[in-house]
């Protein structure tokens, strides 16, 4: 299997992976739990304010890290950035009702793209099991960019699968992740 990087990026999620991503939500069955936790941080850090609160969401997929964040604060508004446009299809169709109300802007491009002509200052950087997809120097630009574009004070959370530095712990994640596709034995 090759790397993401070797990935054509408008096929890269769509077919089979985009048919069957509840199969790769389901190999880390703590998924819902930690998006719930990052609307909650994004709550908490932001509880006292009145007036809109800007999110920019990197590699929103169909919406599973962008749902909570919309339900749990009123005063938001994501706009959420992804390079495939099966997955920004999918995001407008599960959450139409706050693209609707104006509440979700769907950006379907290159996020570095995004950050560069962006003239917005975000309270909230958030991006939820993508960056691993990016190579290394491209990581840490991206990562730069995303900085670059919060307000003073602002907020910047990430949820993605990293390794442990003890191998007891990632020995016994894998092996969780690994039971979750027994599944798929017939």
């Amino acid at each position: 299997m090759y790397g993401v990087e070797k990935m054509d990026e408008k096929t890269r999620y769509t077919g089979i992976l985009v048919d069957e991503y509840e199969l790769l939500l389901k190999a880390w069955p703590h998924s819902e739990a930690m998006h719930q936790q990052m609307a909650e941080e994004i709550a908490r850090v932001h509880s006292a304010r009145d007036n809109a609160i800007y999110v920019l969401e990197i590699g929103s997929g169909r919406g599973e890290a962008t749902k909570p964040i919309l339900e749990r604060i009123y005063n938001t508004n994501v706009t959420a950035v992804d390079a495939s446009p099966v997955m920004c299809e999918a995001l407008k169709k599960n959450l139409s009702s706050y693209v609707r109300a104006g509440r979700l802007q769907i950006y379907e491009g290159d996020a570095f793209d995004h950050l560069s002509f962006s003239a917005i200052g975000y309270d909230v950087v958030a991006s939820a099991w993508t960056l691993h997809n990016f190579p290394r120097n491209d990581r840490n630009n991206l990562l730069a960019k995303m900085h670059d574009s919060l307000v003073p004070g602002g907020l910047f959370i990430m949820m993605d699968k990293v390794l442990s530095y003890n191998p007891a712990i990632e020995k016994e994640s894998l092996q969780k992740a690994i039971v979750s596709y027994d599944f798929l034995r017939t």
